[in-house]
């Protein structure tokens, strides 16, 4: 089994120790036989949690996964990228393992460094992230949640928000710029499961007033409307047997009466979009 599974023989009694343990054991070989110290490469996240549904995270391969990729190289105590980037780009991160040679003596002292095959590091993958623009997104996204909770009125705020996402997008190339989902986590320190979940693109919600824009280009592509079309809004609209409100109507600001396209899309107006909507 230990040939099948490719064991390397290293079962580590503890990690992320302090340098006086370090020196300990090192000065005490002799009563800790087959016990050495080693320097382990681990990711190092900036910024970790401003980014951590996106860049992902690395952890110890599962069984399921070792059997899926065994065939590949890979180890029974290899690390593998878990979700985000470091799962989807994880062949171009991953690199390839040195070969160390070494002579110990019977406690396990090394006594002489043999020649060996050098590490080779994996390629570095750019995003289209800007990461100024990720820190407004998210730093923002958490006091917008932090305000609702906090100033709850129960009448147009209920208080109930407690997560979010936001993605930004560059209307010319289709680029991300910014992919944010909250609540966050620290993908160094992640221990629960809950903030794993990236709302950003695995979340299933209405699509609101980003859909508006959609109906106006097919209005627009159809004929049924031009950008200087006059839409009357009276702030209710009934479509077979269904009310539909206008927002600020609802809020008690009053309807937006004629309204050409320019100005349906900077007010977002339900009844100008459900009209053309209808229409279309």
């Amino acid at each position: 089994e230990i040939l099948i599974y490719s064991y390397n023989g290293i079962d580590y009694l503890a990690k992320d120790v302090s340098e006086k343990t370090v020196a300990e054991i090192e000065e005490r070989h002799d009563e800790f036989p087959g016990v050495t110290t080693d320097v382990q490469p681990i990711r190092k996240y900036i910024d970790g949690s401003y980014a951590a549904h996106v860049v992902g995270y690395v952890r110890a391969i599962s069984g399921e996964e070792y059997n899926e990729l065994k065939s590949s190289g890979y180890l029974m105590t290899d690390t593998i990228g878990k979700i985000g980037v470091e799962k989807a780009a994880e062949s171009f991160l991953r690199g390839h393992n040195g070969i160390r040679r070494t002579e110990q003596d019977i406690v396990g002292r090394v006594t002489a460094k043999l020649a060996g095959d050098p590490v080779k590091p994996g390629s570095d993958v750019i995003l289209t992230i800007d990461m100024d623009l990720q820190k407004v997104a998210m730093d923002s996204l958490a006091e917008r949640i932090r305000i609702i909770r906090e100033q709850a009125d129960y009448k147009t705020n209920f208080g109930d928000a407690n997560a979010g996402a936001v993605v930004v997008l560059d209307v010319n190339s289709g680029e991300i710029l910014a992919m944010v989902s909250y609540p966050t986590f620290d993908p160094s320190e992640y221990v629960v499961n809950q903030p794993e979940f990236n709302r950003a693109i695995q979340g299933t919600y209405a699509p609101g007033s980003t859909f508006k824009p959609l109906v106006a280009i097919a209005a627009l592509e159809e004929g049924i409307i031009t950008p200087d079309t006059v839409v009357y809004d009276s702030g209710i609209l009934d479509v077979d047997g269904h009310k539909f409100i206008c927002l600020e109507y609802r809020q008690g600001f009053g309807a937006h009466y004629n309204l050409k396209l320019d100005r349906a899309l900077a007010t977002s107006c339900n009844i100008y979009f459900h009209k053309v909507g209808v229409d279309t």
